[in-house]
């Protein structure tokens, strides 16, 4: 693997009001998500990043955010977003979402924001932590796996 170091990535660690920083990011991840739906590829122009982020910070009163972001000189490389609702729903953490475009992938960026948004959610005392996977985008699964994330229940939706 290429080491990230070596090609001047730089990590920055934020929190929400960084958050519209990831938008061509998490737009470029919606857009992979939409190509790869099996199913429901139809009903992603529902979302945008606007109500994605109206929806993560309609959570829980207690939400707390984690961002980190990587950056190649000034260019946005990468982003993990993670949160926490510390006092509901069992101190549930989860990991939002996570991208790196493709010509910075294999070069251990990924595994920086697992390892980091991890730690983060432990010292915030999440119970549990959880990620969703696209159906579709199974082949990063292998990835999810090595910080010990497996599947637990598939949810099945009508498609009308």
């Amino acid at each position: 693997m290429r080491n990230p170091e070596s090609n001047a990535i730089r990590f920055v660690s934020t929190d929400e009001q960084s958050i519209d920083q990831i938008r061509l990011l998490w737009e470029k991840l919606y857009e992979l998500h939409r190509h790869l739906s099996t199913y429901f590829s139809d009903r992603f122009p529902e979302i945008d990043f606007e109500k994605r982020k109206a929806h993560l910070f309609n959570k829980s009163e207690d939400l707390k955010i984690r961002l980190d972001l990587a950056y190649n000189s000034d260019r946005l490389v990468g982003y993990c977003l993670s949160s926490v609702m510390v006092r509901t729903v069992g101190n549930l953490g989860e990991i939002e979402s996570l991208y790196v475009e493709p010509e910075y992938r294999g070069m251990n960026i990924g595994d920086w924001f697992m390892r980091h948004a991890i730690e983060w959610l432990n010292t915030n005392e999440a119970k549990r932590i959880v990620l969703g996977v696209a159906v579709g985008n199974e082949e990063v699964h292998r990835f999810y796996q090595k910080y010990d994330f497996y599947p637990r229940t598939t949810i099945l939706e009508w498609r009308r």
